[in-house]
């Protein structure tokens, strides 16, 4: 990488950093790779720090498609992991929210990493462990 972009690359790294959204995990990722940039250990950092972005990506259209899937209820507890928006397709009400917990570093923080907790019980590996289950 030449050194116009990787300068680039790290400033964006700890804007990253320091935004209130970014994950523990991703944090950690990211100083990992910084800690690596021009060492023997950057190659494998650079595939983990991109890997844990990957993670955390949740494109807009999935979102609005799963929050008006109806599902929503069963698996998002307003507050906790989540906000659920009582007026379905009202888009007003949606921003609403959303701005309401960008707002919040904190209250976002905490959101997020309950939202995590709670996808990793839909995992394909608890998935699979649960069909397992069902034949033993």
């Amino acid at each position: 990488m030449d050194k116009e972009v990787l300068s680039f690359v790290v400033e964006k790294t700890h804007e990253l950093m320091n935004a209130a959204s970014c994950s523990k995990e991703a944090k950690a990722s990211a100083q990992t790779w910084l800690d690596a940039v021009g060492t023997e250990n950057e190659a494998a950092a650079t595939k983990t720090y991109i890997a844990e972005l990957e993670a955390d990506i949740m494109p807009v259209d999935g979102l609005i498609g799963f929050a008006e899937s109806g599902g929503v209820s069963e698996v998002v507890e307003n507050g906790v992991n989540g906000a659920l928006i009582d007026t379905m397709g009202d888009t007003d009400a949606f921003l609403q929210a959303i701005i309401n917990i960008i707002r919040n570093p904190n209250r976002y923080r905490t959101l997020s990493e309950n939202a995590k907790k709670t996808a990793l019980n839909y995992s394909f590996e608890n998935y699979v462990s649960f069909l397992i289950g069902l034949f033993d």
